[in-house]
Protein backbone atom coordinates (compact mmCIF):
# COMPACT_ATOMS: atom_id res chain seq x y z
CA UNK A 1 0.00 0.00 0.00
CA UNK A 2 1.47 3.56 -1.10
CA UNK A 3 1.08 5.78 2.02
CA UNK A 4 0.09 8.82 -0.55
CA UNK A 5 -3.02 7.33 -1.42
CA UNK A 6 -4.14 6.91 2.14
CA UNK A 7 -7.56 8.46 3.37
CA UNK A 8 -8.09 9.49 6.81
CA UNK A 9 -11.26 10.00 8.96
CA UNK A 10 -10.95 12.05 11.47
CA UNK A 11 -14.39 10.82 13.99
CA UNK A 12 -14.94 13.66 16.93
CA UNK A 13 -18.28 11.10 17.81
CA UNK A 14 -18.53 9.13 20.36
CA UNK A 15 -21.04 7.24 19.54
CA UNK A 16 -19.91 6.69 16.46
CA UNK A 17 -16.29 4.80 17.46
CA UNK A 18 -18.75 3.38 18.96
CA UNK A 19 -20.90 2.28 16.12
CA UNK A 20 -17.32 1.27 14.03
CA UNK A 21 -16.63 -1.40 16.86
CA UNK A 22 -20.11 -2.68 17.70
CA UNK A 23 -21.35 -3.05 14.21
CA UNK A 24 -17.25 -4.76 12.49
CA UNK A 25 -14.84 -4.14 15.72
CA UNK A 26 -12.93 -1.43 13.93
CA UNK A 27 -10.71 0.37 16.52
CA UNK A 28 -9.01 3.47 15.45
CA UNK A 29 -5.65 4.22 14.70
CA UNK A 30 -5.49 6.46 17.48
CA UNK A 31 -7.47 8.85 19.61
CA UNK A 32 -5.84 12.28 20.56
CA UNK A 33 -7.02 16.05 21.00
CA UNK A 34 -7.20 18.67 18.78
CA UNK A 35 -5.16 21.51 19.69
CA UNK A 36 -7.12 24.08 18.11
CA UNK A 37 -10.63 23.02 19.39
CA UNK A 38 -9.38 21.19 22.53
CA UNK A 39 -12.21 18.48 21.09
CA UNK A 40 -10.99 14.62 21.24
CA UNK A 41 -10.85 12.73 18.04
CA UNK A 42 -10.22 9.07 17.06
CA UNK A 43 -8.43 8.88 13.62
CA UNK A 44 -9.26 5.62 11.38
CA UNK A 45 -8.01 4.83 7.80
CA UNK A 46 -10.86 5.32 5.42
CA UNK A 47 -11.58 1.97 3.95
CA UNK A 48 -14.51 0.59 1.88
CA UNK A 49 -15.49 -0.84 5.01
CA UNK A 50 -15.80 1.87 7.17
CA UNK A 51 -16.96 4.22 4.23
CA UNK A 52 -20.14 2.00 4.29
CA UNK A 53 -20.18 2.20 8.31
CA UNK A 54 -20.00 6.39 7.80
CA UNK A 55 -23.06 5.84 5.46
CA UNK A 56 -24.85 3.62 8.04
CA UNK A 57 -24.47 6.04 10.67
CA UNK A 58 -25.45 9.24 8.85
CA UNK A 59 -28.84 7.18 7.21
CA UNK A 60 -29.28 6.28 10.85
CA UNK A 61 -28.95 9.60 12.32
CA UNK A 62 -31.08 11.26 10.27
CA UNK A 63 -34.50 8.56 10.48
Amino acid sequence: MNSDNIEFFYCYTKRMREYFYEKAQIRPITTALNTNSNKMFSLYIKTEQLKNLIEEYEAQKSQ
